[in-house]
């Protein structure tokens, strides 16, 4: 009996830990695929002046087929999903963005984003985390802070 009272608190401690490793496994494919499109944004920024509005201009290849959007409106264009990512890009007045975000699992509406170029106080050229609060695509029901806060904190973290 004590045996298997102590087997039951090591699991309840160790769960946690596994989920959050997982999750950042699965962040450094969202990592790997939003700073290689940057990169190849950039270039095509060099090359053309503007920042590419399709994936079929950037000079590198997406393999996700699906095309379901972590973010929705007039503001998103293009879009890629896997089952647990869409990548998209994000094209508004106030500014050019990549978006990169969970549309399944645990963590469902919680993501990164990379800004070109805005004018709302972003950070330019840098990866920040987000947990989507507003309608518009895929919504994070999670408390404030559980995805960011807690499995990414050295990202910057914005919540909108």
């Amino acid at each position: 009996m004590i045996v298997v009272l102590v087997i039951g608190i090591l699991a309840a401690i160790a769960l946690p830990q596994y989920r959050k490793a997982v999750e950042k496994s699965k962040a450094s494919q969202a990592f790997a695929m939003i700073r290689t499109i940057a990169a190849a944004q950039e270039s095509y920024y060099m090359a053309n002046g503007t920042y590419a509005r399709t994936f079929d201009e950037l000079a590198v290849d997406i393999p996700w087929t699906e095309d379901i959007r972590w973010l929705s409106g007039s503001s998103s264009s293009a879009a890629r999903a896997n089952n647990d990512w869409s990548v998209q890009f994000y094209h508004e007045a106030s500014g050019e963005a990549i978006a990169i975000g969970r549309i399944s699992g645990l963590y469902k509406g919680a993501g990164f984003m990379y800004f070109f170029s805005n004018k709302v106080n972003m950070p330019n050229n840098t990866v920040v985390c987000r947990e989507r609060s507003s309608s518009g695509g895929v919504t994070f029901d999670q408390p404030r802070g559980t995805y960011c806060t807690k499995l990414f904190p050295t990202l910057p973290f914005i919540r909108f």
